[in-house]
């Protein structure tokens, strides 16, 4: 067969190698001999560029380009234990990457290919010798393709495998992250931060969204880092309310860049939306649409509890912004107020029923977020606007507080005065 095979692609008949491996004779072969005739064709495809270079830039029928697919990935995919000579197997991936890349777009089918690339980081003059950044590109690219096919599972894996190498390079004694280019540590940090977006850890990739806005000393255009900033400005918002939040929507309302996003048709609606929630002032419908537009899939799906992760938000938000006006509200009134700030795209069917505002309410005590007790009898939510409220960070005035504590050293002098006075009767 072997000889089949050289013809084959010596002549760029593509279709007759693609026989070879649909024969009987192919599949009555042993595996020794199979591995062999797999790296026979490796080596014939590295001595013949034009048969792998034409179908690998499209420029022959589709039908054919699979056919040579199927056969590098039946090739590759059983090779013998040894090195091959020049890692030719690792280079056909490479070329096989930047077909699916560049012709196909099939960006997870690429990550997979990268994922089965030879790596050995033990011995230099290997060919197979990988240097501790090039792993890490690897694997970055690997996630960077996947992010691309909204396939997170696989990018959270390669990127781990990238963090792994970063933190084993920072810790070890002989060497040190300046040994990573310093683009790539940013592509990585980029790669990362969407992992953490793309699974939904909001809070944690709002803070390295920002973090990547602020790289203005590493070339990396000014437009570029508006974009980190709108991503960080999102994530904020969809975070889990506490002050960490109230944090993070603070310093990035804070930012003078802010005012910019306007200009950008993804992130036009976030620095109003933004700028309301720092300062725990009510939203209006169109605000919340506008934003919700803007949302990517991920960004959208729906809790337990039916509500989407920007309706959640913004209840909770809206609730505390309604403990900065009123002393008390009606639940009906609160739920009338919410069901007319759900987006455009929620169900027939609101969200904003008294039932489970209630039960929002009651687990925002329990947690600290809201001040307040609940008049179940007569459907009111009373706000007890005297009381510190971590969530937004405001304290009682220091003569408040004096008087406080005044108060209680009274009330335990006058008990003390108490108990001796009955000790001195017995």
């Amino acid at each position: 067969m072997e000889s089949q095979v050289t013809e084959a692609i010596a002549s760029s008949a593509y279709s007759n190698l693609f026989d070879v491996f649909q024969s009987a004779q192919y599949f009555s072969t042993g595996t020794a001999d199979k591995r062999s005739l797999h790296v026979h064709v490796l080596e014939q495809c590295m001595n013949h560029p034009d048969f792998l270079s034409k179908p690998f830039s499209g420029a022959i029928p589709q039908e054919q380009q699979q056919m040579v697919v199927d056969i590098c990935h039946r090739c590759l995919s059983e090779l013998p234990s040894y090195e091959l000579r020049n890692a030719i197997d690792n280079k056909i991936r490479r070329q096989l990457f930047d077909y699916f890349v560049q012709v196909r777009q099939e960006f997870e089918s690429a990550a997979k290919v990268l994922s089965n690339i030879r790596m050995e980081d033990t011995d230099p003059s290997s060919p197979y010798y990988f240097s501790p950044a090039d792993k890490c590109d690897i694997y970055v690219q690997m996630a960077e393709c996947f992010l691309q096919d909204g396939e997170f599972v696989g990018a959270d894996s390669a990127v781990g495998k990238a963090s792994a190498i970063l933190a084993s390079n920072s810790n070890n004694s002989t060497g040190s992250k300046d040994a990573f280019p310093r683009a790539l540590v940013l592509r990585y940090k980029s790669t990362y931060t969407r992992v953490l977006d793309s699974t939904r850890k909001f809070q944690q990739a709002a803070t390295q969204y920002y973090e990547l806005s602020q790289a203005f000393e590493d070339g990396v255009p000014a437009d570029e880092l508006l974009i980190f900033l709108g991503r960080a400005a999102t994530c904020a918002i969809l975070s889990p309310s506490g002050p960490h939040r109230q944090s993070l929507l603070g310093l990035i309302t804070n930012d003078e860049r802010l005012h910019k996003l306007d200009s950008l048709q993804d992130f036009h609606a976030h620095s109003g939306v933004l700028t309301k929630m720092s300062l725990c002032q009510m939203l209006n419908p169109k605000e919340i649409n506008n934003f919700q537009k803007t949302l990517e899939p991920h960004q959208k799906v729906k809790n337990a509890d039916g509500l989407t992760l920007l309706e959640k938000c913004v209840f909770e938000h809206t609730m505390i912004a309604a403990s900065k006006l009123y002393d008390s509200i009606y639940f009906s009134e609160l739920a009338h107020l919410l069901a007319g700030l759900e987006n455009e795209e929620s169900s027939s069917s609101s969200n904003a029923d008294i039932h489970n505002i209630e039960r929002m309410a009651a687990k925002m005590i329990m947690n600290g977020q809201l001040n307040g007790t609940i008049d179940e009898v007569d459907g009111i939510l009373d706000f007890d606007n005297n009381n510190s409220n971590s969530h937004e960070g405001i304290s009682h005035n220091d003569d408040e507080i004096i008087l406080a504590w005044d108060e209680e050293i009274t009330n335990m002098c006058r008990e003390l005065n108490r108990v001796v006075d009955l000790i001195r009767e017995q």
